[in-house]
């Protein structure tokens, strides 16, 4: 009957909400008040206000109904006041009472959180099911709020983080702070992905972000590349912050899962951060650091588009003029050997000559200090590792994939000779990583028998202050959801004061 009442309320243009109830007693039966959400009065508290133009949708509506819970277990209403003094709404958008979800609804969002399924589109499905529902996407991030605290339960945040990675058997290492609870840098990985990791060690891209996250810790995330060119997560990594010694000790855990250290990668891709590129050259030393094209495109793009709009010109002039300097700053990024790049960056600067700043930004920033580490005119001859060149041919695709190039093969079929599977990139003979070539016996050779019969001998001579000490760490290792880590302090917000 309630849920009937406001519907039928929502439809005519106001909010219904409990005034007063009684589930009755031996002396009154059971009765309920219902009234407008506007009804009564804004009481204002003691307190100073961060702002002046605040309000309040309480205007003392005198509208009322009482319902009584007959002797035959029916509810009878009576109105009491049918008047509002305020204008109904014709739609009741964003309005606390008439956007609650229904028991169905709120069920139906906890489920696709689970499935991962964005909010916007949790919204849309609701609407689709029920035309008449008003919510807006403020009670579906609430009710997302709500069912992952009901799945944390009693934990903390981190010791839900820990209980879930140690449930799906992710690889987790962590550091605390100096008071030896904060988490200050922690990093998790797939089983899986280690394995694809000791399987396609060749090329790795690095990558890290700032400022999405509501600690606004630094993510640093590595991918790495199969044979058929498909991408793979290797691992991520929560920073305290983007200094190089936070980023040196997230790489050494990246490459303490490499099995064969001697099997280092080849090439690794960064975008434009400083401490990651001068730390690729001190951990990774036998590998070729490059840069991103994307990243750095991205960023000529960034300059190119308000320099051209500060003059007046069209705006379809605009768009073919921006079109320009992209397709001559393509033609300096894929230009394959050093007589075309010098070329293109001639092609470019005749294109630029009304735009002095694309230029020097162009010159000065990019192409002066970092050209060597994307443009294909070096980067192919810096990954070049086997063979040697051929003015001919080029040797692309021998210095690009460790495949044999044209004028390899020519050379072979001369004197009849096949391709030795020496002469091809182990990268490409990997056909799958469930298999790394030991049997079951080799694989659980790792035993802490030693570690294990030491410790107890130690336990055994201690007193009970190391015991306890000793026992809490064993309890940390064996019980990893009772950890007493706590998450980094959030900073503070500002906006308001």
């Amino acid at each position: 009957m309630l849920h009937r009442i406001r519907t039928e309320a929502t439809k005519l243009g106001f909010g219904v909400v409990i005034g007063r109830s009684d589930n009755g007693t031996s002396r009154r039966n059971a009765f309920v008040t219902l009234t407008c959400k506007r009804s009564e009065k804004y009481i204002l508290h003691f307190q100073k206000l961060k702002r002046d133009d605040t309000g309040s949708r309480k205007c003392e509506c005198p509208f009322r109904l009482r319902g009584y819970l007959l002797a035959n277990n029916k509810w009878k209403f009576n109105v009491i006041c049918g008047l509002h003094n305020h204008d109904l709404s014709q739609k009741l958008v964003s309005h606390p009472i008439t956007c609650r979800l229904l028991p169905d609804e709120k069920t139906c969002v906890s489920d696709m959180t689970l499935s991962l399924v964005p909010p916007k589109n949790i919204l849309a499905s609701l609407k689709r099911k029920r035309p008449e529902n008003t919510s807006n996407i403020k009670q579906v991030y609430n009710m997302r709020y709500q069912s992952k605290l009901a799945l944390m339960g009693d934990c903390t945040e981190m010791q839900h983080l820990i209980k879930l990675l140690d449930e799906n058997n992710y690889v987790c290492r962590h550091r605390r702070g100096d008071d030896g609870v904060t988490l200050r840098d922690i990093y998790w990985t797939h089983p899986d992905s280690i394995k694809l990791f000791n399987t396609f060690p060749t090329v790795l891209i690095i990558y890290s972000t700032y400022k999405t996250n509501k600690y606004i810790l630094p993510l640093l995330e590595i991918v790495g590349v199969t044979w058929s060119e498909k991408t793979y997560f290797v691992g991520f990594s929560f920073l305290e912050c983007g200094k190089q010694d936070k980023f040196a000790w997230a790489l050494e855990v990246y490459r303490s899962m490499l099995k064969d250290q001697e099997d280092m990668f080849k090439v690794i891709v960064t975008n434009r951060d400083t401490s990651l590129m001068n730390l690729v050259a001190t951990v990774f030393h036998t590998s070729y650091a490059l840069l991103c094209n994307y990243h750095i495109t991205k960023n000529v793009r960034s300059r190119v588009k308000p320099a051209v709009g500060t003059k007046k010109i069209a705006c379809e002039n605009q768009k073919l003029v921006k079109a320009k300097i992209m397709d001559a700053w393509n033609v300096i990024v894929n230009a394959s050997i050093k007589e075309i790049y010098a070329d293109a960056v001639l092609k470019f600067r005749n294109v630029c000559v009304k735009y002095p700043n694309i230029m020097k930004y162009v010159e000065s920033t990019i192409l002066g200090q970092v050209k060597e580490k994307f443009v294909c005119a070096w980067t192919t001859k810096r990954a070049s590792n086997l063979g040697s060149d051929s003015s001919k041919c080029g040797c692309t695709i021998l210095k690009a994939y460790g495949l044999p190039c044209a004028c390899a093969i020519f050379e072979k079929m001369k004197v009849d000779c096949p391709i030795r599977m020496n002469e091809v990139s182990n990268h490409w003979k990997r056909l799958g990583f469930e298999d790394d070539g030991k049997t079951k016996e080799e694989r659980s050779s790792i035993s802490i028998l030693t570690e294990w019969e030491a410790m107890q001998e130690r336990f055994l001579k201690a007193d009970d202050n190391t015991k306890l000490h000793i026992k809490e760490r064993l309890r940390k290792i064996a019980f990893p959801k009772t950890t007493d880590l706590k998450p980094p302090s959030q900073p503070v917000k500002t906006n308001g004061t």
